[in-house]
Parts: structure tokens; sequence; C-alpha cells
């Protein structure tokens, strides 16, 4: 069984229905469950990082509430406390893992992680920086298209030209099927996460031109 490093071990599990935390990507989170704040008083005080995950279908509430085994790393940037407890944070991905063991002997989930890496595709750069490019272009004509709705994809692209790292951010931004958006963070290739964000987007594009040509008024 493979075994977590040192600075992996006992990260706290802020566990949630439908979430699904991107590697590279900064998300606000408001907490307010009894357990999630105790678990917040004990990681600021700490390194300040915990794991979110989301829950898996069909979960039920509890202690220890089934979720996927591949998630976010994230380290609490800013944090605010009110006088009853609750907190709002801002959440900073610094990385994707595994989870490889649950312990369940605190008051809220825990568990040891491991790293989990992008795969290179291959030693030929070109198909990626070519799907880097349709991607980018795809994204500026939704831009487009969609006119004063595409700030936060125009930010995403802005902040970038890694297609690993783009393809991340776009992902968070673009993407709303929950199950998706693990299925995607899952993915070890950025090369297929950019080939199905270019899909995604060109249907996007698609449906909003049909969009705009049904509202046209006609010229006669």
């Amino acid at each position: 069984m493979q075994e977590a490093p040192d600075s992996l071990r006992r990260l706290p599990v802020f566990a949630l229905p439908e979430v699904v935390l991107f590697p590279h990507t900064l998300v606000p989170f408001h907490v307010f469950e009894a357990r999630y704040r105790a678990m917040l008083d004990d990681c600021l005080v700490g390194r300040r990082l915990l794991i979110v995950a989301g829950l898996r279908p069909g979960w039920r509430s509890g202690p220890m509430p089934p979720v996927h085994e591949v998630a976010g790393l994230g380290r609490v940037l800013s944090d605010r406390r009110f006088h009853d407890g609750r907190y709002n944070i801002f959440v900073h991905c610094i990385g994707r893992v595994r989870i490889l063991r649950h312990i369940d002997d605190a008051e809220y989930a825990m568990a040891d992680v491991a790293p989990l890496e992008d795969l290179p595709d291959s030693d030929d750069a070109a198909p990626l920086e070519a799907a880097y490019r349709r991607l980018v272009s795809v994204s500026a004509g939704l831009m487009r298209a969609r006119g004063d709705g595409g700030e936060a994809m125009a930010r995403v692209l802005a902040s970038t030209s890694d297609p690993a790292v783009l393809s991340h951010r776009l992902a968070s931004v673009v993407l709303d099927d929950a199950l998706e958006r693990q299925r995607t963070l899952e993915m070890r290739s950025p090369l297929a996460r950019c080939e199905l964000l270019v899909d995604r987007l060109s249907r996007a594009l698609i449906a909003t031109e049909q969009a705009a040509g049904d509202e046209a008024p006609w010229i006669n």
C-alpha cells in the first residue's frame, strides 16, 4: 500500500455535496456546521491545509460520509470568523491528491493522502500546444458571442499560458455537472482535459449562436 508523505498525513477532510476543487483555483466557502467549525479552529492554528472532497452519489449524513477518492488539497489563505463561530474562508487549491486512508479517531473526518500529478501525454508537445490554441480560440469565440457574460472566462484566459493550469481553471468555471467535474479532476492528461473543454465550449458556442439567431428580427 502506498504511504503518504509525512506532510500529507492526518489532514482534515472538508466533505461537501457536488463540490470539486480544481488545482490552481481560489474558492470561497461559508462554514457553519459544528464539526467543520471545529475542523477550521484546528486547521487555522496549524498548517492551514485541508482536503476538499466531493461526496459520492447516494451519500447520507454522518461523521464519515463516503467521498470521492481524488480530491483537492487546499490552503486557507484568508478567514473571517463570526461571533457565533461560523467562518468565511478563501481556499487556494495547491494540488490534487488521492485519499489513501481514512482516519476516524477525531471529531471530524481526517485522511492520509498522496499527491496525484499529471502524466506526460508523450514526448511530442505539438498535440498539447494545438489543443491549447483550439481551447483559447473557442473560448474567445464564446466570450464574443455572450458579450457581457464571459467575464469569468476572460479572467481565466488572461491568468496563464500553461495548458495544464488553464484546463483546470477553465473546468472550474465551464463545467456545471458535479460528476463531470469530478471525472475531469481525475484526468491526469492535460491533453484530454483540453480536448474535453474544447468539445464542451464548442457546443456552448453553437447553442449561443443559434439562440442569438432565433432572437434576431426578420429582415424583409
